[in-house]
């Protein structure tokens, strides 16, 4: 009885294979296997602000990311919000000098539209590089637009003005497939150096941007 059922075990196998009811396990592997992508972005000073740079990387898998952001020349001791910005529909770039118009960010008091006050705010970089989509906050804060400048959900800069971040998490299925086509934006600067951001202003203030490119 038991050699038989070692005969029949192997002809059932075998059309269990071909019918698809049973897939080799090499085969699986195949299959479930995906490939990573990597991308780029080297941030650059926003003109007129303060000269912070860095670079940020980005590894793609399917809709998980894994992202490493190097900065410098940022306000110490101060968290800075991140994100990845971009029209999903429309060209993006990072703002020229140009785009300082006083659109209605004032460190204090009045502002007169139309007028240069020498700083490119959130609202002017805005039309350039576009929304928020993703913010690089601490695990295990979400990764929403909606918490874009909850700065204490962001990593810190050091004493020296240099932040690190890495984390892994999971994005919008559309992001992801536009990851090319979006920036990396750094922000914040305490502009009065009180030692924290006095206004929502400072807070945002877009300090280093890069477009993101296949690595």
């Amino acid at each position: 009885m038991k050699t038989t059922l070692r005969v029949l075990r192997t002809p059932f196998l075998a059309a269990a294979v071909l019918l698809g009811l049973i897939i080799p396990s090499g085969a699986l592997a195949a299959t479930t296997a995906t490939t990573s992508t990597n991308f780029r972005a080297a941030l650059q000073p926003v003109p007129l602000n303060p000269a912070s740079s860095g670079s940020a990387t980005i590894s793609r898998n399917g809709t998980e990311i894994t992202v490493d952001v190097h900065a410098t020349g940022l306000t110490p001791r101060l968290p800075h919000a991140m994100h990845i910005h971009g029209d999903l529909k429309a060209q993006n770039e990072c703002p020229p000098a140009s785009a300082d118009l006083n659109t209605g960010d004032p460190i204090s008091g009045p502002f007169i539209a139309g007028t240069p006050d020498g700083l490119l705010s959130v609202s002017e970089g805005a039309p350039f590089y576009g929304p928020v989509q993703v913010s690089f906050t601490l695990d295990p804060f979400p990764t929403t637009a909606a918490v874009g400048f909850d700065v204490e959900k962001f990593s810190t800069a050091n004493r020296r003005g240099v932040l690190d971040y890495h984390r892994t998490f999971t994005i919008s299925g559309k992001v992801a497939a536009k990851l090319g086509q979006l920036h990396v934006v750094v922000h914040g600067e305490d502009l009065n150096a009180s030692g924290t951001y006095d206004t929502f202003m400072e807070a945002s203030l877009p300090v280093a941007c890069g477009g993101i490119n296949r690595a």
